[in-house]
C-alpha cells in the first residue's frame, strides 16, 4: 500500500503502526502519546482502513464486475 502526501512525521507514525502485531499492543502505544499525535494516529488508521476497502473495490472489478458496477452506482 502506498499512501501519497505524507509528512515525514506521520510517515513515521504509520511505520510504527506496521510493526505493532497486536491491538493491545497498539492501544498501549496510543496511550503513551500526547492528544495532538493520538488524533493523528487516529486519522492515520482510518485512512489506511479507507486505502484498504478501496483496493478491494478495485479488487471487485477484475473478479467480480457485476457487484464492481453494482458498488460504483451506490457510490
Amino acid at each position: 500500500m502506498k499512501i501519497d502526501g505524507l509528512t515525514a512525521q506521520q510517515a513515521k507514525l504509520l511505520d510504527k503502526i506496521w510493526c505493532i502485531e497486536r491491538e493491545s499492543e497498539l492501544e498501549t502505544w496510543i496511550s503513551t502519546l500526547p492528544p495532538k499525535i493520538v488524533d493523528e494516529v487516529s486519522v492515520l488508521i482510518e485512512l489506511v482502513i479507507h486505502e484498504t476497502i478501496e483496493a478491494l473495490i478495485d479488487d471487485m472489478d477484475h473478479n467480480y464486475p457485476q457487484a464492481f458496477n453494482m458498488i460504483m452506482k451506490c457510490k
